[in-house]
């Protein structure tokens, strides 16, 4: 199966079965690859408590390497691009190519 949909096929499984969930961001390195993927609930309690980008994954390319991180690290306007939900960034480690699947 390819990896983008099964990502996504993963988190609304999860979704499906949970009673309650804060996020579902996660990253997964296989041999080709690098994907991250970005979800979570609208209404968990540490939104509340945080802010709605709490959750959120960016990304940024550089000449030799392409960077994901979350809230915790300064991300200066505009070279970082946000993840958007329930989708997956996927890189390419051989030629660090980035697609973003999903909507």
């Amino acid at each position: 199966m390819y990896l983008p949909p099964a990502i996504r096929a993963a988190a609304a499984g999860i979704r499906a079965r949970a009673t309650r969930f804060a996020g579902l961001n996660c990253l997964l390195l296989t041999p080709d690859a690098l994907y991250a993927y970005a979800a979570h609930s609208p209404h968990p309690e540490v939104v509340r408590r945080r802010d709605a980008d709490f959750f959120a994954l960016d990304h940024r390319r550089h000449a030799d390497s392409v960077v994901v991180a979350s809230t915790g690290r300064p991300q200066a306007a505009p070279r970082w691009a946000t993840l958007p939900e329930d989708h997956v960034l996927e890189i390419r480690r051989g030629d660090l190519s980035a697609v973003v699947h999903g909507g």
